[in-house]
């Protein structure tokens, strides 16, 4: 969905309006606390004083396909729903690499 976002997005020109960031996690509410936080606090950063915050590539295949992808922005302190509830173990997403 997000490929397909971004890429509707580039169709039209709005590109430099667009700030993708990946996670390592799976499913509609799988945003934590912190990740609202720092993503809304990153938006109105950039209302607020122009500079457009980083993020994630997700129509470059090569920085999609790196080991690394969606570790930069994933809360890692949070408790995930995968790892709470037993019956969701098997969508556990691959670790991230140490740094």
């Amino acid at each position: 969905m997000e490929i397909e976002y971004a890429r509707r997005v580039k169709a039209k020109g709005w590109s430099h309006n667009l700030v993708q960031r990946a996670t390592r996690d799976y499913g509609h509410r799988a945003i934590t606390p912190t990740d609202l936080v720092q993503s809304f606090n990153a938006l109105t950063d950039w209302v607020k004083g122009g500079v457009k915050p980083a993020g994630d590539n997700v129509l470059d295949p090569a920085e999609e396909a790196a080991p690394d992808f969606g570790c930069k922005w994933t809360d890692k302190v949070t408790r995930r729903q995968w790892g709470t509830v037993p019956a969701l173990a098997f969508v556990k997403p691959p670790a991230c690499p140490a740094p």
